[in-house]
């Protein structure tokens, strides 16, 4: 996505908390306690976040700061959805960032 697309998308889903103005947004996620993980395409883990499946629908917004505090850069991100429920199956996935 584009900076003026994420821009865009932040007109609908404002964040006061929001370092970059901009963020991700992980949807669809099962009604259960996840652990998402986010990773660059070398395998190095840039931040993980938990989400509590019984509120906000099962999504939950990520904005796009490593767990360091720093703007990520433009590049292949890899994220992973581990769930702690048996009933669901874990989940790997892929995204672009270009800025």
């Amino acid at each position: 996505m584009t900076r003026e697309a994420l821009a865009e998308f932040d007109q609908q889903f404002p964040s006061l908390l929001d370092a970059t103005g901009s963020q991700i947004a992980f949807t669809n996620l099962p009604l259960a306690s996840n652990t998402i993980s986010i990773y660059t395409a070398a395998g190095d883990l840039v931040d993980a976040f938990m989400h509590d499946g019984s509120t906000d629908g099962g999504t939950v917004m990520w904005n796009l700061m490593s767990r360091n505090g720093q703007e990520i850069v433009s590049g292949i991100y890899l994220y992973s959805v581990e769930t702690h429920d048996p009933q669901f199956a874990d989940f790997v996935g892929r995204f672009v960032v270009v800025w």
